[in-house]
């Protein structure tokens, strides 16, 4: 059922098997996992159905680092940010989970092996097509697809498109429906109670004043990768450095996806051609999956990235590269700088900016495309969240982001590009230009990974391979936060493989 946090009377101690913090796409994955169970569960969300102002206030914060909009990064409402997301999925490589001698940090305690069956659960929770990502397995299901660029050095890696779904909408009839089950909206949790290396509970309050608190023997945090490490940080009754911070690893190591315009490209006017790049504008769609009435189907897309032999033999972070035609880039670029309208005399003249910057003309032959990067960002202790010296409206100190981007990241999508542009000329399907000096503004996915990274070794990780934070026992968490390196994808697949793993990890352990 859906409740209201100010409903329950003030100084209320609710008692539950499993309290769950956050209603996003992690929290909400693994209500699900636990629904129709003979286990009590609660799931907390700070806000309400929709968005309001003064809720979305709390997740205001500072940026010491890198310029970063922390508050629009985020969400506070039941489906937390899959209420703005943009649907692309892809699993992470099995690369991804590997340590990487030549980068720091890197390795998961699992394998992608060990989340192929989550991954199937996962695509179905988010309206997508089969859990298939080869090339060969589509270019035989898509009617008419134009064939794929696989070179040597660079492959064309799918992606599919979610509609996208809403987590908050989608699953509110079953949230409500689950006997099991009690949604506690406009419940924000201010401080994590544990004693002696267990876990006891949660205390809560409202921003209309009321306070109450949840004792379970099992508390999963899923407020995403800023505010999981901030609410750790803050919970200091019997940690004065945060709970699980003994070695000072909580807030740490965050990652984001880093976004560049690194370049031009003229493409083939010759459609086919163009199709070996990108599977058509807005992707292909994906018929005959099962998505609610009035809802687009998932569609099918292509990035360019480097093979993993060449990723392997050059020793680079993962990277993808795509063509954004330069008007839309203009549009978005404008739209920023002047918040009431982009006329068309505002997107020309970007657009020169654009063909100035990388040196082009505007009579050069074929469609003149922008060249898009998605990054994988090397993990950095110094790259992390702290706590400010500010509150909050509820008396919870306020996040600092520092992040901290340094020449590696640079250079491995530049390689990335140069290898691509590379394949491009070779394939005969354009050309790239390229000018390591002229970097476009620097941009993001709003991809939140690292802070509580996953590490069989407390001295190199926050939690373990199950999610459990060490030396707590019964504090798990779940959502990107956990992620010791991040791939170049869209993280929401995989928070939502997590979270199916979780959620079947908490039922053993309440039956056993």
């Amino acid at each position: 059922m859906l409740d209201e946090a100010d409903r329950v009377p003030r100084g209320t101690t609710i008692r539950t098997d499993v309290c769950i913090v956050g209603a996003g796409a992690a929290g909400i994955t693994v209500a699900l996992g636990l629904a129709d169970t003979r286990h009590d569960v609660v799931l907390l969300e700070s806000g309400g159905t929709d968005f309001e102002v003064p809720t979305h206030e709390l997740a205001q914060g500072e940026a010491s680092g890198l310029s970063y909009d922390v508050g629009s990064a985020r969400l506070r409402f039941l489906g937390g940010s899959t209420n703005h997301w943009a649907g692309l999925c892809r699993p992470l490589n099995p690369i991804d989970f590997e340590a990487r001698d030549w980068v720091p940090w890197s390795g998961w305690p699992i394998r992608r092996a060990d989340l192929d069956p989550c991954y199937e659960r996962a695509q179905s929770l988010c309206d997508l097509g089969p859990a298939r990502y080869d090339l060969d397995y589509w270019q035989q299901r898509v009617p008419d697809a134009p064939p794929l660029l696989r070179g040597e050095t660079v492959t064309t890696e799918l992606f599919q498109q979610s509609p996208p779904t809403l987590f908050g909408q989608k699953f509110r009839p079953d949230l409500r429906r689950a006997g099991n089950l009690r949604v506690l909206l406009h419940a924000n949790a201010r401080n994590i109670r544990t004693r002696r290396g267990r876990i006891e509970g949660v205390d809560v309050a409202t921003l209309a004043g009321n306070e109450l608190a949840v004792d379970a023997p099992v508390v999963v945090l899923a407020l995403g990768g800023l505010d999981n490490p901030r609410l750790m940080l803050a919970s200091r009754d019997e940690h004065p450095s945060g709970v699980g911070n003994e070695h000072d690893l909580v807030g740490r190591f965050f990652m984001e996806h880093p976004h560049y315009y690194l370049g031009r490209a003229v493409l083939e006017r010759d459609p086919s051609s163009r199709g070996r790049l990108m599977w058509g504008d807005g992707g292909v769609p994906i018929r005959g999956t099962d998505v609610a009435v009035g809802t687009r189907p998932p569609t099918l897309l292509g990035f360019l990235a480097p093979t993993e032999a060449t990723t392997r033999r050059l020793r680079l972070c993962a990277c993808g590269v795509s063509h954004v035609p330069l008007r839309d880039v203009a549009v978005a670029e404008r739209a920023e700088e002047l918040p009431g309208g982009v006329s068309d005399a505002d997107v020309r003249e970007l657009i020169g900016e654009l063909r100035g910057t990388t040196g082009g003309d505007e009579s050069a032959a074929g469609e003149e495309l922008a060249v898009f990067v998605l990054g994988e960002q090397v993990p950095n202790p110094e790259s992390r969240v702290t706590l400010s010296e500010r509150i909050d409206a509820l008396g919870v100190p306020k996040l600092d982001l520092h992040w901290v981007l340094d020449d590696r990241d640079w250079d491995h999508a530049r390689r990335c590009v140069e290898l691509v542009a590379d394949q491009l000329g070779k394939a005969g399907l354009g050309r790239m230009s390229w000018q390591a000096e002229q970097r476009r503004a620097l941009r993001y996915g709003r991809h939140h990974l690292g802070t509580t990274r996953m590490h069989a070794d407390p001295t190199r990780g926050v939690v373990d391979a199950d999610g459990q934070v060490h030396g707590v026992d019964g504090l798990f968490v779940a959502g990107s936060s956990v992620f010791p390196t991040g791939g170049y994808v869209n993280p929401t697949l995989t928070i939502v493989a997590l979270a199916v793993r979780l959620a079947a990890h908490v039922r053993r352990r309440l039956t056993s």
